[in-house]
């Protein structure tokens, strides 16, 4: 910079230098454009490389033109990295919001420290939340094995890696609020509510561009759809959805239905009603890989006998009661490969039921119908019917909120995308309550002994 520069400015006629530059000035935190000349009397181009605080970026305001649109907004990122960077007009911008919030914010609450460490058996990285956790494995199997093999024998050390979230809200700078009185007024006036919202409250869930992002407004856990856990009445039913995966995540959801008796959150601070008829998701199990960050829609590869038994422990865990049945993809009906019983089977001999739900034409997109009339109506809270979620099934309100629409099919939601915890919810929402009838169970589940 000394030879070739000025001030923030770096000259050079070579190409590679140039982009070096802006490289070297990215990873120091700079913000970074370049751009290229003719200069007169020379052969070939000149090029500047500018470096700028990294906080003020390249925004150029005459430049910039407002556009009217509706549609999915996507967080580009890279397996493993998880950050993509583009060269575009001489500016270099980075993505990766959406992969930062679930790494940073939604591991844990605020201010508590994640810890990583890699598996001493299977190399495998897993966390904690307790810094004085010595935790060395993943799981009992890992210890089981690491245990036969070390035996009396010190471990090995390691180097185990930290984050945390702090928080942080426009009036914790004490300075700018001091020196500039009407910066949040202005700001206020500068977009619409959700996103002052997150530039103001330091709020992350702000979602914009999916299939129902619009009915959880003004954010996530600032809506009518979003409520605190309850005791469940003794005489409301509990029903369970299920979606199936291995390489990707399954999920169950359980549900109760109100009679329109209103309830008690369980702090005791908020007396809840429910429009008779209305479903709402009380508990959740999510079978993805702890780290949702680093490993996204990636699943646990669980088998189904085992699921079961999971199933009707949480099920005592939660509620002291067992579900009588539950509605999942017709799919597990379906034996492949070298399995000799279905799904459904495997999870019947270990005392968990479904009831089908049936798949026609258009099925999909007649779901999301029904989840979105019944969504609308909790979040406006018309009387009608509604569908609310507990504060307590985070994945629901992490993966729902966001889902995309189908480009090719705009009322259908991509089937790429993490939809697990949707699908459930939906094959609840579309199938007919059973109509139970004296027989045996294999009768009633269709589950050939």
């Amino acid at each position: 910079m000394l030879g070739d520069g000025c001030g923030t400015t770096y000259y050079t006629i070579s190409k590679d230098l140039a982009d070096g530059m802006m490289e070297v000035g990215m990873k120091l935190g700079y913000a970074m454009r370049l751009r290229s000349r003719q200069k007169a009397g020379r052969n070939g181009l000149c090029y500047e490389v500018n470096f700028r605080d990294g906080r003020d970026g390249w925004l150029e305001r005459k430049l910039a033109v407002n556009e009217p649109y509706s549609g999915p907004v996507y967080c580009l990122g890279i397996p493993g990295v998880h950050r993509f960077f583009v060269r575009q007009g001489g500016s270099v911008w980075l993505s990766g919001n959406s992969w930062l919030k679930m790494r940073y914010v939604t591991a844990a609450p605020p201010f508590t420290t994640v810890v990583t460490r890699q598996c001493l058996h299977c190399n495998k990285e897993f966390q904690i939340l307790n810094e004085q956790d010595q935790t060395r494995v993943c799981s009992d199997k890992c210890a089981t094995a690491v245990a036969d093999k070390i035996g009396d024998k010190s471990l090995p050390s390691d180097v185990p890696w930290s984050r945390v979230f702090i928080p942080a809200r426009v009036e914790d700078n004490k300075i700018l609020m001091a020196n500039d009185p009407g910066y949040v007024n202005r700001i206020k006036q500068s977009g619409p509510e959700w996103l002052v919202k997150a530039w103001l409250e330091g709020d992350w869930n702000i979602v914009a561009g999916g299939m129902f992002d619009d009915l959880f407004y003004p954010s996530v856990y600032d809506c009518s759809i979003v409520v605190p856990k309850f005791k469940i009445p003794s005489d409301w039913p509990i029903e369970r959805g299920f979606d199936w995966g291995t390489a990707h995540p399954f999920s169950v959801c359980w549900f109760t239905e109100s009679d329109g008796t209103p309830v008690w959150s369980l702090d005791g601070t908020r007396e809840l009603y429910f429009p008779r008829g209305s479903k709402i998701v009380v508990g959740e199990w999510y079978g993805a890989h702890p780290d949702r960050a680093e490993h996204a829609n990636e699943g646990i590869h669980m088998v189904a006998q085992d699921i079961a038994i999971g199933i009707l422990d949480r099920e005592l865990s939660m509620f002291g009661r067992h579900c009588y049945t539950g509605v999942a993809d017709s799919a597990i009906s379906i034996g492949s490969g070298t399995r000799s019983r279905s799904i459904q089977a495997e999870m019947a001999s270990a005392g968990v039921h479904w009831q089908l739900c049936v798949k026609g034409p258009n099925s999909r997109v007649n779901g999301w119908n029904v989840m979105r009339e019944r969504f609308q109506a909790a979040a406006r809270n018309t009387g009608k019917p509604g569908l609310y979620i507990c504060d307590n099934c985070t994945d629901c309100l992490r993966t729902i909120p966001a889902l995309p629409r189908d480009q090719k099919k705009l009322d259908d939601v991509d089937s790429a995308s993490e939809d697990h915890c949707a699908d459930c919810i939906r094959y609840v929402l579309v199938t007919p309550p059973y109509t139970y009838s004296t027989g045996h169970v294999s009768e009633l589940w269709g589950v050939s002994q």
